[in-house]
C-alpha cells in the first residue's frame, strides 16, 4: 500500500507542477496585501526617493536660477550708497585742532541700450543650458527606471527559481521515500537509498541558495527605490501583463524614429548645441561697443541731511581694442566646442540606433529560446515519468532516475531564466527607445 501511495503521489505531484502557468511571481516579505508594490508603484517611489535622481534635480534647479539671473541683465542696474565720516585734523605735535563731519549719499542707475546682441545671446545660452539640464534629469530618470525594472524582474525570477528548487526538494523526498520502501522489501540496493539521500541534501542546498538570492535581489530593489536594503515589502506577482511576443524587424525604422524623438539624452545634446551657438554669438558681440545710459544723483555736506547736491546723466560706450587676442582665441575655442558637440550628437544618434537594433535582436532571441525551453520542460517531465515507471519495474537504475529528475529541474530553471531574459530585453528596449512602457503588440 505504501508503494502504491508513493507512486500515486509522485504522478500527481508531477502533473500539478507541469500544469502550472508560466507567470512572474513575487517573493512575499510580508503578508499584508495592502502593501503590495506594483512595478508602476516602484517606478513612482524611485522617482521620489532615488538619491542620484534627486542630485540631478537640484542641478536642474541651479541651471534654472542661472537663467533667471541672466534675464536680469535686460533690466536697469540701480545702486545706492550712504556714507558718514568724521575727520579730526592733527598737528605735527599730535595736538587736535578741531573735527569735522562729512555726510553723503548717492543713487546711480545704468541701463543697457545696445550691445549688438551680446546680452540676448547670453540669456539664450543660459536658457538652453537650463533646458539641457532638464533633459539630463529626464535621461537620469530613464536610467533609474531601467534599474527599477531590472531589479524588480530579478526578484520575480528569483522567486520562480525558489519555487523550482522547492519542487526539486519535494521530488527528491518522494524518490527517497519510494527508494526506501523498495529497499525495505529487498528490491533495490542500499546504495540506491544513499544516492537518494544525497540528492535530498543537494536539493536542500539549492533551496537555501535560491532563498538567499531572493533576499539579495530584494535588497538591490530596495536600494534603487531609495529604501534601507533591510526594508521588508511585498511586490506584485506580475511585472508585465503582456505575454512574450516577437517584434518584426521590418518595424525597426519606425522604432528608430521613436527613439530619436523620445530619447532625453539626444534632446539634451540638441539643447547643448543651441547653448553653444548662443555662447559663440555672445563672444562675437564682445568685439563691438557696449552702449549704456547712465545717471547719478548725490548729496554731500558737513551736516545731515546734506544740502549740497549734484547730478548727471549721459551715454557711455565701451569697447576693448586690444587684450592680447583673448577674445579671438575664445571665439575659436567656442567654435571648436560647437563642432565637437555636433559630432557627438551625430555619434549618439548612431549609438541609439545600434542599441535599439541590438535590443530587438536580443528580444526576439529570448522569445525563441523561451519557446524552445517551454517544449524542453514538457519533454523533461515526460522523461521523468518514464524513468520513474522503469525504475519501479527494475528496468533502470537510481542514477537514471536521478538524472531524469535533475534534467527536469534544470529545464524548468532554464525556462525561468529565458522568460526573465525576454522581459529584461523588453525593459532594455524601453530604456533605449525612451518610453516607460512599449506595447510590442503594435510591432
Amino acid at each position: 500500500m505504501l508503494k502504491i501511495f508513493i507512486n500515486i503521489s509522485l504522478i500527481f505531484f508531477l502533473a500539478f507542477y507541469s500544469l502550472s502557468p508560466i507567470v512572474s511571481r513575487a517573493y512575499a516579505a510580508n503578508t499584508n496585501e495592502e502593501d503590495v508594490l506594483t512595478l508602476e508603484d516602484a517606478l513612482t517611489i524611485a522617482k521620489e526617493n532615488n538619491k542620484t535622481l534627486q542630485a540631478e534635480y537640484y542641478q536642474m534647479q541651479s541651471a534654472k536660477e542661472t537663467y533667471i539671473q541672466a534675464l536680469g541683465y535686460r533690466l536697469p542696474n540701480i545702486t545706492g550708497s550712504l556714507d558718514y565720516e568724521r575727520i579730526r585734523p592733527m598737528s605735527t605735535n599730535n595736538v587736535s585742532y578741531g573735527s569735522r563731519d562729512n555726510f553723503s549719499y548717492s543713487l546711480d542707475a545704468s541701463q543697457l541700450l545696445y550691445d549688438f546682441g551680446a546680452t540676448n545671446s547670453y540669456i539664450q545660452s543660459a536658457y538652453h543650458s537650463y533646458k539641457q539640464s532638464e533633459k539630463q534629469y529626464l535621461d537620469t530618470l530613464r536610467q533609474i527606471e531601467y534599474q527599477v525594472k531590472q531589479s524588480y524582474l530579478s526578484v520575480l525570477s528569483a522567486e520562480q527559481l525558489y519555487d523550482t528548487a522547492k519542487e526539486g526538494l519535494d521530488l527528491a523526498n518522494l524518490v527517497l521515500k519510494y527508494t526506501q520502501s523498495e529497499f525495505n522489501v529487498g528490491l533495490v540496493a542500499r546504495s540506491d537509498v544513499l544516492s537518494a539521500e544525497v540528492e535530498v541534501q543537494n536539493a536542500k542546498i539549492s533551496l537555501l541558495n535560491a532563498q538567499n538570492q531572493i533576499k539579495v535581489n530584494l535588497a538591490n530593489l530596495a536600494n534603487v527605490l531609495g529604501y534601507d536594503p533591510r526594508k521588508n515589502f511585498t511586490i506584485a506577482q506580475i511585472a508585465y501583463n503582456m505575454a512574450p511576443k516577437q517584434i518584426k524587424t521590418g518595424f525597426a525604422d519606425e522604432i528608430f524614429s521613436i527613439a530619436l524623438k523620445n530619447r532625453p539624452d539626444i534632446a539634451a545634446a540638441v539643447e547643448g548645441i543651441e547653448a553653444a551657438k548662443y555662447t559663440l554669438k555672445n563672444l562675437k558681440s564682445s568685439l563691438y561697443p557696449k552702449i549704456n545710459l547712465v545717471g547719478d544723483y548725490s548729496r554731500s555736506d558737513s551736516k545731515f541731511p546734506p544740502e549740497n547736491y549734484s547730478w548727471f546723466y549721459g551715454i557711455t560706450a565701451t569697447i576693448t581694442f586690444f587684450n592680447g587676442g583673448q577674445n579671438i582665441s575664445k571665439i575659436r575655442q567656442e567654435e571648436d566646442i560647437l563642432n565637437s558637440l555636433i559630432k557627438t550628437k551625430d555619434n549618439l544618434e548612431n549609438s541609439v540606433k545600434l542599441a535599439v537594433w541590438t535590443d530587438i535582436l536580443n528580444l526576439n532571441n529570448a522569445y525563441s529560446t523561451f519557446e524552445l525551453s517551454d517544449a524542453a520542460v514538457k519533454s523533461a517531465l515526460e522523461n521523468l515519468k518514464v524513468n520513474e515507471a522503469q525504475y519501479r519495474e527494475g528496468l533502470n537504475s537510481i542514477i537514471d532516475l536521478t538524472t531524469a529528475r535533475n534534467n527536469y529541474i534544470s529545464a524548468k530553471n532554464q525556462r525561468i531564466i529565458n522568460e526573465y531574459n525576454y522581459y529584461l530585453s523588453l525593459a532594455a528596449l524601453e530604456r533605449d527607445v525612451g518610453v516607460k512602457f512599449l506595447n510590442v503588440e503594435n510591432y
